[in-house]
């Protein structure tokens, strides 16, 4: 119970985020269990028969001990955005099927559970009825799959409410609440020019899908304790697009401007993150109205330069992750010279993102923003949390909406 392991089931992939789960986060389980571990040493002496009383309220504690370390730690691990009924450039209606790991730290296996919405933003509707799922194998990790609908017309940009799941326990009917961000939002045609100066003097606050704190990164003690961290300082990222291009812009703050006295023309990642200078991710992959999928396009912004590239066929490269040239990509920044704010604007030709000129415009982006501040060590996104940046498993939607959509003006 303390170092909570986890067994991969026959032909399940391991997933780094499973080290999360294992291992007890929480110092006051540890002190508590080598007190008991103590009491159980010292409570006879050499050739003496212990108390039967006290054996029997010892381990009356040790089960209050033990309940909640084998309560299921749970995460939002994938998402699936799917359009409905697609009218030419609009869709009526987008499904979201979300992923649910769910690890049981019991050395029981609780049948006839169930999983529920309990909260969810603006313009999501789901069924009020708990979903029944499998029986859980001991110290394994199972997905399950819970399903919503987002209805365009409910959608606020910057509406960005935590979603929370609940799980029940089938044997004890205890519950565990998941709480993550999973924003869908629009992306608006751009009707006019745009100064590209990382000014930000162009963009109003109808592009805005972020006006605040982004989610923290999974960490372990959060995890366990199914906590939702926000990040310390707040973010603003706008979009928009045209023809040409998909823009985005952003204004993060908590930079170290001492951090502008050195440059590199290449990320260093550790543990899947992007690291040791602030950085900002943008992470963008079309889906087309048949709903099929292009590739996935990383791009790291940095306070005076960029790095873009794009992940490949597994099965033929070892390392997915390509860089790309000859993209057109334009990228124009403030850097935080003088003080922790920072602001930037790239222009994406849709040719960098489809990287096929005969798909045309997707109908959306699954899309994640992701900021790393070097000063402190922290990293957030928009939709989270996740554990990476390039983690393409778990993002939110944009929905490119032109602006002459009945019933849908900007």
């Amino acid at each position: 119970m303390i170092s909570k392991p986890v067994e991969l089931a026959p032909n399940q992939s391991p997933d780094p985020t499973f080290g999360l789960m294992s291992g007890t986060a929480d110092p006051d389980a540890w002190n508590e269990a080598i007190e008991l571990l103590t009491r159980y040493i010292l409570l006879r002496d050499p050739g003496q028969t212990a108390d039967e009383s006290q054996l029997t309220q010892l381990g009356r504690r040790m089960n209050r001990w033990a309940e909640p370390q084998e309560r299921p730690v749970i995460m939002g691990r994938s998402v699936r955005w799917l359009a409905t009924s697609a009218q030419q450039w609009w869709p009526s209606t987008v499904d979201a099927l979300v992923g649910i790991d769910i690890y049981n730290a019991a050395d029981r296996t609780p049948d006839q559970n169930l999983l529920t919405w309990t909260q969810v933003p603006s313009g999501w509707q789901h069924r009020p009825q708990p979903k029944k799922i499998d029986q859980l194998a001991t110290y394994h990790v199972q997905r399950f799959d819970l399903g919503a609908t987002v209805e365009p017309n409910g959608i606020r940009n910057t509406d960005r409410g935590p979603i929370e799941v609940q799980f029940t326990d089938g044997f004890t009917k205890k519950t565990s609440t998941i709480r993550f961000v999973l924003p869908a939002a629009f992306s608006d045609r751009r009707v006019g020019g745009l100064k590209f100066d990382g000014s930000l003097d162009d963009w109003s606050p109808d592009d805005l899908i972020v006006d605040g704190p982004l989610v923290r990164m999974f960490n372990r003690p959060a995890l366990q304790r199914q906590e939702l961290q926000v990040a310390t300082t707040p973010s603003s990222v706008y979009t928009a697009w045209a023809d040409e291009n998909f823009y985005v812009a952003f204004k993060v703050t908590g930079s170290d401007s001492r951090e502008m006295k050195r440059f590199q023309n290449f990320v260093d990642y550790e543990f899947r993150r992007a690291w040791g200078e602030d950085l900002v991710e943008l992470l963008i992959q079309p889906v087309f109205g048949d709903n099929s999928l292009g590739p996935v396009l990383h791009l790291v912004c940095k306070p005076t330069s960029y790095w873009v590239e794009r992940k490949m066929d597994p099965r033929q490269f070892v390392n997915p992750w390509q860089p790309i040239e000859g993209t057109a990509i334009r990228y124009a920044a403030i850097p935080p010279v003088d003080g922790p704010e920072w602001r930037g604007e790239v222009a994406i030709p849709w040719q960098a993102i489809t990287a096929d000129a005969t798909k045309g415009r997707p109908l959306m982006l699954r899309f994640n923003f992701t900021q790393h501040k070097t000063l402190t060590g922290e990293s957030a996104s928009w939709a989270g949390p996740v554990d990476y940046g390039r983690d393409e498993n778990f993002t939110g939607v944009l929905i490119l909406r032109e602006p002459n959509v009945p019933g849908m003006g900007g």
